[in-house]
């Protein structure tokens, strides 16, 4: 299924954050590395990774519950945060009722290997309108 246009914050934008494809019921959401994404030339930042989860699991939660929706907890294990020409995050909801949805996410290097993985929990809040 081809990914909706989505309202993203100029966040998403100002670090080349990108929507691909979905893969299933599963959302993908792509960086290309760049140097505001660096520490140093060894690591990339942490708030790289969490950014990358917080987003495409956040998404894969509105999708599911058909609403916005607000963090509540975010964990994040990082495996290797060496740079890499790009990134990609792979999420997906497990648990989606009672006002709450859990997603899980994976973000792979470019080689395909994985980099870091993450869980979180999600309010859905109140359609505006």
């Amino acid at each position: 299924m081809k990914a909706p246009d989505m309202v993203h914050s100029s966040f998403f934008s100002h670090l080349s954050m990108k929507r691909e494809e979905d893969q299933g019921d599963a959302v993908v959401v792509s960086v290309e590395t760049c140097r505001e994404h660096l520490l140093d030339d060894a690591t990339v930042g942490a708030g790289m990774f969490y950014t990358l989860l917080d987003i495409a699991m956040g998404t894969a939660a509105s999708q599911a519950g058909a609403a916005p929706t607000a963090t509540i907890v975010l964990s994040t294990s990082i495996f290797d945060p060496s740079p890499a020409p790009f990134f990609t995050c792979i999420a997906k909801v497990i648990c989606c009722r009672d006002g709450m949805a859990s997603a899980e996410g994976w973000i792979y290097r470019s080689d395909e290997t994985l980099a870091a993985k993450g869980h979180g929990d999600f309010k859905l809040l109140k359609k505006r309108g």
